[in-house]
């Protein structure tokens, strides 16, 4: 009788946990805060852009610097993988952790494009109300009227590294730069 009585209240203590309404699972319901997610592909001349290259964080998977690194470097040679939501750019690590892509102002840095994209929550320093989506296969930001029309530059780092910036106002390309593009070819991927 004991048995059945801890059995009947195991049962309903079960039927009582609360749930996600209409989701099974956390990737359920990661799935629903980031859909669609792609891999980025890099292009830009072949002298800087050699293989396949994918956007990533300097310390793949880890918030920081966002760069770009040839499939072959990458951990188990996969690359990030990254959705644009609600006009936002964000990396899907797992199931548990999504990384927002800030765009940081680096204005004070000599003869690099004004903004740079960071992994991670970051406090200083950073650009409001911008908005990332697709046209074709191509990411852009825009920011109010301005936009960067697709086009990102990779440029040295303090570090010794190379990060990702933009400027959403048309210009020569910065002394040490290249222009690179970024782009997802998988069949689809939403706003």
């Amino acid at each position: 009788m004991l048995r059945a009585a801890s059995l009947l209240h195991l049962v309903c203590y079960c039927l009582a946990l609360p749930t996600w309404e209409g989701l099974n699972s956390r990737g359920d319901f990661m799935s629903s805060i980031v859909p669609a997610r792609t891999y980025i592909q890099v292009m830009g001349p072949p002298a800087i852009v050699k293989d396949i290259n994918h956007l990533s964080s300097i310390t793949p998977g880890e918030p920081g610097n966002l760069t770009f690194l040839p499939t072959a470097q990458l951990p188990s040679r996969s690359p990030s993988l990254f959705a644009v939501s609600r006009n936002q750019l964000f990396q899907y690590r797992n199931e548990s952790t999504v990384y927002p892509v800030a765009v940081k102002n680096t204005t004070l840095v000599d003869g690099v494009p004004p903004l740079q994209l960071v992994l991670g929550k970051y406090n200083n320093g950073l650009v409001s109300g911008g908005n990332w989506h697709w046209k074709g296969t191509m990411l852009r930001y825009e920011l109010g009227s301005n936009g960067n029309q697709g086009i990102f530059y990779t440029c040295p780092t303090e570090g010794g590294s190379s990060g990702i910036f933009m400027s959403l106002s048309p210009g020569p390309t910065p002394e040490g730069c290249h222009i690179i593009t970024l782009h997802s070819f998988t069949a689809e991927h939403a706003n």
